[in-house]
């Protein structure tokens, strides 16, 4: 028997092992290293019984396990004596070991237990991935400014049992605090990493408050020091009070000595010590909005008596001088400049204040403001879902009307009961003024007042009044329907009008519906892409339009019961989409979530073209002669002095509900004259009547000398009036009700089912 040196053998056999391993690995590990350990047992009692053992480094020798080495086998010369080994080598699973970088190799060198505590915790230990790395390299740079602040960090419970996305951008958070620690002597990351609340685990909301107490600590270390030993903080964070120092955060961004004045005189603030509540974060949320846009109102306001113990009204004035503020055209410097509030604004004037963040123009700002030029009448009032609520109307032009009081209250009582839920808001602020309504339109909502033209407040008749208590639950509709997609603010709000009408009574003739108007867009998805802002109004107008059509027709399908909780779903679902600060305006999306059982009705509406505009006739020189509704059989013909035409009817459109005989006898008008460049009305084409005659008062009217309705179809017959004088277009519009369901009255706002364009020779 040879004898047999175990040192040579080990050396042969490690070689052996790893080309055996380096078999085993992927093609695309291939670059990477693994680690082997063999030992070679020899059997003291028993030279000649030998074992060949492997295992990971620093595992167990049972992992890949232990063989016999049996010299039993002779080349072919008897030269020599062999055995034949074969181990299977699994790879480690998970991701790759810790790379041994020079901090590491340091910190091995100098703080043992340290690195033996690091590299053994378990999500270490088994290999770390790209985002744990990166927690590792900061707890390293940690330690490299202080070894207590890195033994410290290594004993919190949510850094030893893994850590979460949120909780590495923490560690990030935590690391930059140290740095300023060393650098201002500041001495905030300690008090900080032994906060209960950091050392027992991060919500998402903790971290978001270290990650804002390290931007404040950057810029002011005496106001973080205050934020650092409030009881408030120091106890755990709630969402406002993380926010809140988020928003101190923001304020002291542009890194200069009046933000940091500004944020420590906050920070001084008795409320703000004192804990905060919502009312207190959202003061600080607006301050920060006002500071984007003009630094210097946030350091003149700070200081000023009505924030020296913050209620709600003061966060309402606060957002009215942001509104001037992002106008930057002279309206806030009107505010902060005019002698009223030299001496600071006070509790008593934070109503007027927010009413003037309504207001176009600095000369009108200034006219509101100056003594005796505005009137404001403030009643609290009861709702069911609102006990406290406050009404403050402000006017500036017209007299005192105690209705107006009545019917905001009532208007709010309605909105309220439809949506099943407060209003989110505690004091309505109504401005009547004309300047302070967007130009253009009846009313504006700005998300802390409303406004109404001045005119529109002072009824003269019963249905004005119908009118303008209609604008009002439009108006106060969007306290709820707000930075939504705009047909779904506009739309929601329309059909809220319709509600509020049908349970007032209105005659079904008079209430709110759907008019295309201006409205060019076929359908939802195009008017989304066009996007269009307030001022292009004819766009902009078919957000009403396409909204309410697709919200009325949901509401007729569903049923009012079912329809408003879909709708309080929308508006639940919503709020949480604008909870992300990243996320588009709620939009298609969440009304497919909130609709799913009317798919096919919301992705009409959506996709489908519905009356699509072509048969708009009023553009010049465009001959257009379609339209959804209607079906030309023979478009207008001018045959001599008379013009004929026929079409059938499309849907579940109707002419009238009335019989034919009822329409001879009261005078139906289905069909009139407008010239083709404008909305002007010219005339109506009457039917021919059983008894009597009928009384043409305008130029164009005319009576038919055929005038044939059957069911689905017409046919008319006219002489064309020669009152209306030299030749020109001329459109035939067609009045109608896109369905059975509403009244037979012809008159204003009734639907136009369709258009058709004539030349008049």
């Amino acid at each position: 028997m040879c004898s047999i040196s175990a040192r040579p053998l080990v050396a042969v056999l490690a070689v052996l092992l790893a080309l055996v391993l380096l078999a085993t690995l992927p093609a695309d590990a291939q670059g990477s290293t693994a680690t082997v350990e063999l030992r070679v047992w020899q059997r003291t009692a028993n030279p000649l019984a030998i074992y060949v053992s492997a295992r990971h480094a620093a595992g167990s020798w049972n992992t890949l396990g232990t063989i016999p080495l049996a010299l039993d086998q002779r080349n072919s010369r008897g030269t020599f004596r062999y055995g034949d080994i074969s181990l299977s080598v699994p790879l480690p699973a998970g991701d790759p070991p810790l790379a041994e970088t020079q901090n590491l190799r340091w910190l091995r060198q100098n703080h043992w237990d340290l690195y033996r505590h690091l590299t053994t915790l378990s999500w270490v230990a088994d290999g770390v991935n790209e985002t744990e790395m990166e927690a590792v390299e900061d707890l390293l740079y940690m330690m490299a400014d202080s070894v207590e602040n890195f033994r410290v960090a290594l004993n919190l419970g949510w850094i030893q049992d893994g850590l979460t996305e949120v909780e590495v951008d923490a560690v990030e958070d935590l690391l930059y605090i140290g740095v300023l620690d060393r650098d201002n002597e500041a001495a905030n990351l300690p008090p900080v990493l032994g906060l209960r609340w950091v050392g027992d685990g991060l919500t998402e909301v903790e971290a978001d408050a270290i990650e804002s107490f390290y931007w404040l600590a950057h810029e002011s270390p005496r106001a973080a020091a205050t934020v650092v030993a409030l009881p408030w903080f120091t106890d755990g964070v709630t969402e406002t009070e993380a926010e809140a120092v988020r928003s101190l955060s923001w304020l002291i961004e542009e890194d200069d000595a009046r933000s940091i004045a500004v944020v420590e005189t906050v920070t001084a603030l008795r409320w703000f010590r004192d804990g905060i509540i919502e009312t207190e974060g959202d003061l600080l949320l607006w301050l920060a909005y006002l500071d984007y846009w003009s630094e210097e109102a946030v350091a003149a306001v700070v200081d000023m008596p009505f924030l020296a113990l913050v209620e709600r009204d003061d966060v309402l004035a606060v957002r009215g001088l942001y509104r001037l503020a992002y106008s930057q055209d002279g309206r806030l410097d009107a505010v902060l400049s005019h002698p009223s509030v030299r001496d600071g604004i006070t509790d008593d004037e934070t109503t007027l204040i927010a009413a003037t963040g309504t207001i176009r123009g600095a000369s009108e700002v200034r006219r509101i403001l100056g003594r005796g030029n505005a009137r404001t009448e403030v009643v609290f009032e009861r709702t069911r879902h609102t006990p406290d609520l406050k009404i403050s109307v402000i006017r500036t032009g017209t007299q005192p009307r105690q209705a107006t009081i009545d019917e905001i209250r009532d208007s709010v009582e309605f909105v309220e009961n439809t949506m099943n839920r407060p209003i989110p808001v505690s004091h309505i602020i109504v401005v009547v003024d004309d300047y302070a309504v967007t130009e253009g339109y009846g009313g504006t909502n700005y998300g802390f007042a409303f406004s109404v033209l001045s005119d529109d407040e002072q009824h003269e008749t019963p249905y004005d009044e119908h009118q303008f208590r209609s604008l009002i639950v439009h108006e106060v509709a969007h306290f709820f329907w707000r930075d939504h997609a705009g047909w779904i603010d506009e739309g929601v709000a329309e059909t809220f009008e319709y509600l509020y009408g049908v349970d007032a009574g209105i005659s079904p003739g008079l209430l709110n519906s759907p008019t295309r108007g201006d409205c060019e867009a076929h359908d939802l998805e195009m008017l989304t892409e066009w996007n269009p802002s307030t001022v292009t109004r004819g766009r902009y107008g078919c957000n009403y339009f396409l909204g309410q059509m697709l919200f009325q027709e949901l509401l007729d399908t569903m049923g009012r019961p079912a329809f408003t909780r879909a709708l309080g779903d929308l508006y639940e679902i919503s709020l949480e989409t604008k909870d992300d600060p990243e996320a588009e305006a709620p939009g298609i999306a969440e009304v497919r979530q909130a609709f799913p059982d009317q798919i096919a009705i919301v992705e009409k509406h959506w996709t489908g073209a519905l009356n699509a505009p072509e048969g708009r006739p009023f553009d010049e020189g465009v001959t257009r002669t379609s339209h959804g509704l209607i079906q030309w059989d023979q478009y207008p013909t001018q045959d001599g002095a008379f013009v004929t035409f026929s079409g059938t009817l499309l849907g579940d459109a109707v002419l009238s509900k009335e019989t034919m005989a009822d329409a001879r006898t009261g005078g139906q008008t289905n069909f009139n004259l407008s010239p083709a460049d404008d909305y002007d009305y010219a005339g109506s084409v009457l039917p021919s009547l059983v008894s009597g005659r009928w009384i043409l008062d305008d130029p164009g009217d005319v009576v038919a000398t055929e005038y044939v309705l059957d069911d689905r179809t017409l046919t008319v017959t006219f002489r064309f009036p020669g009152a209306l004088g030299a030749p020109s277009d001329y459109v035939i519009r067609v009045h109608g009700f896109p369905d059975a369901s509403r009244m037979p009255f012809i008159g204003n706002e009734i639907d136009v089912l369709g258009y058709a364009r004539i030349r008049a020779e």
